[in-house]
């Protein structure tokens, strides 16, 4: 699964992902929260996704309703990116987009209020880092674009990854 801070703002961050690493984060990004639901004591049977609790941002996502609600514009902005192009659908996309309006509307009332941190500051040992820095955001955007830019052929033509036409 693939987690990567592009920008401070969820949405240009998202826009930033190549086709192929938002359908991962459009899959995970409500299972992460749905942890954090879980850990803070909230049924989930019936929300629709099932949690992924040993996930380490499952740590971010239960600090706060703040930082959850950054995860789930994350994941909305990169659905939105997976699930729609100029001449196709993927199958089940409004019915994913439901689902995430489920879990959207539940973090105010499950997960408590504080400070909010960008998920770019946990690390997998459970650390902080400092405030993510403008610098910190480039560098990430720099081994993004050179990891995956063998990747972005696939934006311009994602149904060769299974996408069907409607």
């Amino acid at each position: 699964m693939s987690f990567f801070v592009l920008d401070a703002n969820p949405v240009q961050s998202a826009n930033r992902l190549c086709w192929l690493d938002c359908e991962s984060v459009a899959f995970e990004g409500a299972r992460i929260i749905v942890s954090a639901f879980k850990h803070h004591g909230s049924e989930i049977e019936d929300i629709g996704f099932e949690s992924f609790d040993k996930h380490p941002l499952v740590r971010f996502a239960v600090v706060s309703a703040d930082n959850a609600r950054w995860m789930m514009r994350y994941t909305r902005a990169a659905t939105i990116k997976w699930g729609q192009g100029d001449k196709f659908e993927i199958k089940g996309y409004k019915e994913m987009m439901e689902k995430l309006n489920k879990v959207a509307s539940l973090i105010d009332v499950t997960i408590p209020h504080g400070q909010m941190t960008l998920f770019g500051n946990f690390y997998v040992d459970g650390e902080f880092a400092d405030i993510l820095s403008q610098e910190s955001i480039e560098s990430n955007r720099a081994y993004y674009e050179r990891t995956r830019k063998h990747l972005s052929w696939g934006d311009h033509e994602p149904t060769l990854y299974g996408g069907e036409e409607e």
